[in-house]
């Protein structure tokens, strides 16, 4: 019973980005779910994840025009409820070049911290972290950026 409510959340989480952008709200989702697939995703929860992707998506083109040495302003974090117990999270794109054929392949990233002082900062606490993990000799890493700034609900800034 807990994995199928599982893989439905899973399965909200992966669609609600789309079907904001589609003009869907939450009731809509969830008389969907109910009728057509006979499932069920607990209210408070589905409202909470809509909450989310929406604010997600409202401040994306914000944060993705920031300049990467710029302190953000806290009108454009996403108040959000995560379980880490940290202040603030990162969810960007990495990208990484195949050194041997030229190809490009992105990678979706998340980081937690303490503090988020620019896009930069955040940058390079991220590939700080992220040198002691086994990385691939063909793939070079290029760049990253940043999309979603979060910040965890009830902590300070």
């Amino acid at each position: 019973m807990v994995l199928a409510a599982l893989s439905i959340r899973a399965l909200g989480r992966a669609m609600i980005p789309s079907l904001i952008k589609r003009g869907v709200t939450a009731r809509g989702y969830r008389r969907l779910l109910n009728r057509q697939f006979g499932m069920a995703y607990r209210d408070t929860i589905l409202f909470a994840d809509f909450r989310e992707f929406r604010s997600m998506l409202r401040f994306e083109y914000a944060v993705r025009a920031l300049k990467p040495e710029t302190k953000p302003p806290k009108s454009i974090f996403s108040e959000a409820t995560y379980k880490r117990e940290r202040n603030y999270r990162g969810i960007g794109q990495a990208v990484y070049r195949n050194v041997d054929t030229g190809e490009m392949k992105d990678k979706l990233i998340s980081m937690y911290d303490d503090h988020f002082e620019s896009k930069q900062a955040f940058t390079d606490t991220w590939m700080r972290d992220k040198e002691w993990e086994e990385s691939d000799p063909e793939w070079e890493f290029v760049s990253v950026e940043w999309y979603v700034i979060q910040h965890k609900e009830g902590r300070p800034y």
